[in-house]
């Protein structure tokens, strides 16, 4: 027997992307557990206290919602016919041997080459200012037609988008850094590293606005 847990107006859901059981409104998409797992989410009160409002698990069949569990089930220690309705998820199996593959596969550098490798990006950082220095300056006072300008400009924009790649992999590193220095979890790393991906840029001069509106 399946069953969910609820007070009639919502159900828990497992939220696995949050790790964690939440409330939601729809039938449709209340978790179904066995009668161990009710009992045991049930028992977490304490750590879900919306979970005091009334929650209480009733019997699901073939999506329709039966009669509650019954006293006998909830006050039952032992385990037999626990698992009498349950399948294995193969899909949770699979998820936790690609999660093992991705880490054991990972360089996962540590703090010396993140600071070497930093170093490194630095040095290329100061390469691409430099020779997108040296372009401006070698156009200074000069006369240049339309054909040559916009062989320029294809240089300036290459080496901005290299000085934007390796901005984002010093961000990245500094991340790494961060959180090996704070002991933070692989899941605290992974957050901060998605967040770091997403740093756009804010005009400093007038002149950002008026070339953005030039380019359309």
């Amino acid at each position: 027997m399946k069953y969910i847990i609820t007070n009639e107006e919502f159900y828990v859901k497992r939220d696995h992307a949050r790790n964690k059981y939440v409330r939601d409104n729809r039938k449709s998409e209340a978790t179904q557990f066995t009668s161990k797992q009710a009992k045991h989410i049930l028992g977490l009160k304490h750590k879900y206290t919306w979970m005091k409002d009334g929650f209480y698990a009733r019997e699901i069949e073939l999506g329709k919602v039966g009669k509650p569990m019954e006293s006998s089930e909830i006050m039952r220690k032992g385990n037999g016919n626990c698992f009498m309705d349950w399948e294995c998820d193969n899909t949770l199996i699979d998820n936790i041997e690609t999660e093992e593959r991705a880490i054991v596969g990972l360089l996962a550098y540590d703090s010396d080459q993140l600071g070497e490798k930093k170093f490194e990006l630095e040095q290329a950082l100061s390469y691409a200012d430099s020779a997108r220095s040296d372009i401006l300056h070698a156009i200074e006072f000069k006369k240049i037609d339309a054909a040559k300008r916009a062989v320029i400009v294809g240089y300036l924009k290459t080496l901005q988008e290299l000085h934007r790649k390796i901005k984002n992999c010093i961000r990245y590193i500094e991340v790494m850094q961060n959180c090996m220095d704070n002991q933070k979890d692989i899941c605290t790393l992974k957050k901060e590293l998605k967040d770091a991906e997403h740093k756009s840029y804010v005009g400093r001069t007038k002149y950002y606005e008026l070339i953005q509106n030039i380019i359309g």
